[in-house]
């Protein structure tokens, strides 16, 4: 609570429920103490009643919940089964990202941190990529966000739910056929992410044959749908700008992975963009996912027919968390990287990053 404002009278009584002492004290014995604007006059400066009004011992602690990043789907070109199929993976979906805030007490405060790790690309045609981990803040309650869903895979083609969606995986038929596939991206949590986009195929008896996957989703936007040699790009990211100010370590986060392409009797392996703070894939290598982003879909193969041939989805991008409070004058925060100091819509702020495990500790 905040104490009485002019012209209200403060009794002790007031001021030690305030800052949590158990019996009346005589107003020396709390020379120097922090409160949420600063410190109150220290020894041997005189302490009165009047310097008790409108303060409160509680802060207020912002934070950002990075989730880790969704694995990429898997890619495979085969030609020794019956009937045969090429296919490629989705790209994964970015980590979700909650905010909020908590207070602390005038009195140390520890602060348990996890962090979120990215989850693997598939390296099987049956199985989608991996889910990110989730990242949580632990104190009194637990505050968390959802880890971003796994990429679809040749023969696991929907694309996986979480923070934001995982792109859809997607085959074709490579001996006939005159199908027209369109595979489901996942769903994304409202509020942390968006949904991922959808795959497309059209069978080799068909003109613009070929396997395209969807975009993992972004924080910012949906995971691109797949159309004809036309793979979806992951969905954009959270520009770090407006929570962090000049005290952001990148630019953006939580950007979906691309999806992959696979055109029809080509040796053609290019893939589409990742999101803003997203994994990238390009002509040769599917992207590797940064902090909080989506892994790049697992690319076609460019292989000439004639062999059976897998392209593995990479990694999800690891997660990280951020705590702000309040620039008095005074650090008052240890733990994770930092302290940082910027100013963000006027208001001075110091700035906590922990892109691992840890404790924050808070003592005013």
């Amino acid at each position: 609570m905040t104490l009485p404002c002019s012209p209200n009278s403060i009794a002790a009584s007031q001021i030690n429920a305030e800052f949590f002492d158990s019996a009346p004290v005589a107003l020396s014995e709390y020379r120097g103490r922090a409160y949420n604007g600063g410190n109150l006059p220290a020894s041997p400066n005189q302490i009165a009643y009047s310097d008790f009004r409108c303060i409160s011992s509680l802060y207020t602690i912002d934070f950002l919940i990075l989730s880790g990043g969704g694995g990429g789907g898997d890619g495979k070109y085969d030609t020794t089964g019956s009937p045969r199929y090429g296919g490629v993976g989705g790209g994964g979906g970015a980590g979700g990202i909650s905010f909020g805030s908590f207070t602390v007490a005038n009195s140390s405060a520890s602060v348990a941190i996890t962090v979120g790790g990215g989850g693997a690309g598939s390296a099987t045609r049956d199985i989608p990529g991996s889910p990110g981990a989730t990242s949580s803040i632990n104190y009194g309650a637990i505050y968390a966000s959802t880890g971003g869903g796994g990429g679809g895979s040749v023969d696991a083609r929907p694309g996986q739910s979480g923070g934001s969606g995982g792109g859809a995986g997607s085959r074709y038929r490579l001996d006939g056929g005159t199908n027209v596939n369109t595979y489901t991206g996942g769903s994304g949590v409202s509020g942390q992410g968006n949904s991922g986009g959808s795959g497309y195929s059209r069978d080799n008896n068909l003109s613009n044959r070929g396997s395209w996957g969807g975009g993992g989703g972004g924080y910012g936007s949906v995971g691109e749908n797949a159309g004809v040699d036309n793979p979806g790009g992951g969905g954009s990211g959270y520009s770090l700008i407006s929570f962090m100010g000049s005290a952001r370590w990148r630019d953006a986060i939580a950007g979906g992975g691309g999806g992959a392409k696979r055109g029809g009797g080509t040796v053609d392996a290019s893939s589409a963009g990742g999101g803003v703070g997203g994994g990238e894939n390009t002509d040769s290598t599917p992207g590797e996912a940064t902090s909080g982003s989506g892994g790049g879909g697992g690319r076609g193969p460019a292989n000439d027919p004639g062999a059976t041939v897998s392209s593995t989805g990479k990694g999800g991008g690891h997660g990280a968390v951020v705590l702000r409070y309040l620039d008095t004058g005074y650090v008052r925060g240890s733990g994770g990287e930092g302290p940082y100091y910027a100013n963000v819509g006027g208001v001075n702020y110091v700035f906590h990053v922990f892109k691992s495990a840890g404790n924050f500790t808070f003592t005013t």
